[in-house]
């Protein structure tokens, strides 16, 4: 219900004009409800009047979406903006979510910066956007899902999950990628231990392949908190450093390949505890 600003009687949320005094009680000129060639009454969506064809020019964006999109484009970090999409308000009315899953869609689209190169957003991000969309689906279809336009809505939403599931197509291939390429390393290193141990025992220097073997192992462990990695991921980067230090028994010099085991196994443990805590 709304009351007149002029003599404060009740009036219809429909009325133009209130009964008792006379007075415009339209509603902001920025959300034009008339064509103001015709009279036709409009959609929240219409940008041409259907029964004259004129043009509505008088669209706006609304003032909380609007704030909310000046807000993003000055955010100084990836945590303050996963702060503004999470505190942003579902809107009440048609306009206003339908200007807010347009603005939802244009962050979560793919964009190309170039030949097979893709911007990158934050996964964060990309899920506080898309669980933002399906409170704005579902509230548009408790307010008005029967009318000509939730199909807007429904097309939107569905074009945010298209977008979102692609991002997760896109980390999930890119972390198999990466989990393989680092367990590839400590086969290799391995591989080159063993080299090594073959070298050292029939009489000749096995110090570089040696070096190499250490420097992959570590380097394979060390990626592990990074890449979020699974359990088989570090469980196969231990079994590389207790080889390492099984191997130094059987050199003749030892010590290198027991500092480097040490080493992997510490960096394994401790990025284990680490992801732990962190779920």
């Amino acid at each position: 219900m709304r009351y007149c600003t002029e003599c404060g009687r009740p009036i219809a949320d429909d009325a133009r004009f209130c009964e008792n005094c006379g007075k415009s009680v339209s509603a902001d000129p920025a959300a034009v409800l008339s064509c103001p060639c015709c009279g036709m009454p409009l959609s929240s969506m219409d940008v041409v009047c259907p029964g004259c064809g004129s043009e509505i020019q008088e669209r706006t964006v609304s003032a909380a979406v609007s704030d909310f999109s000046f807000r993003l484009e000055h955010a100084d970090s990836d945590a303050q903006t996963l702060t503004i999409i999470k505190n942003f308000p579902i809107p009440n009315t048609k306009k206003d979510i339908f200007d807010f899953m347009v603005l939802a869609v244009t962050n979560l689209e793919v964009k190309e910066r170039g030949v097979g190169e893709k911007t990158e957003l934050n996964p964060a991000i990309a899920d506080a956007w898309l669980i933002k969309a399906e409170q704005c689906h579902k509230k548009a279809a408790i307010l008005f899902k029967n009318t000509s336009d939730y199909p807007h809505i429904q097309a939107l939403y569905t074009q945010c999950q298209q977008f979102a599931q692609q991002y997760r197509n896109e980390r999930n291939r890119k972390k198999t990628i990466l989990a393989i390429a680092r367990n590839v390393l400590v086969v290799i290193g391995v591989i080159l231990m063993a080299a090594a141990l073959i070298v050292d025992r029939t009489g000749g220097n096995s110090s570089g392949i040696e070096l190499a073997a250490y420097i992959l192992l570590i380097v394979s462990a060390s990626t592990l908190i990074k890449r979020n990695a699974r359990l088989i991921d570090y469980a196969i980067c231990a079994i590389g450093g207790a080889t390492a230090i099984l191997v130094s028994f059987l050199l003749e010099n030892g010590s290198a390949a027991i500092l480097a085991g040490s080493i992997v196994l510490i960096i394994t443990g401790t990025k284990y505890i680490k992801m732990l805590r962190q779920k």
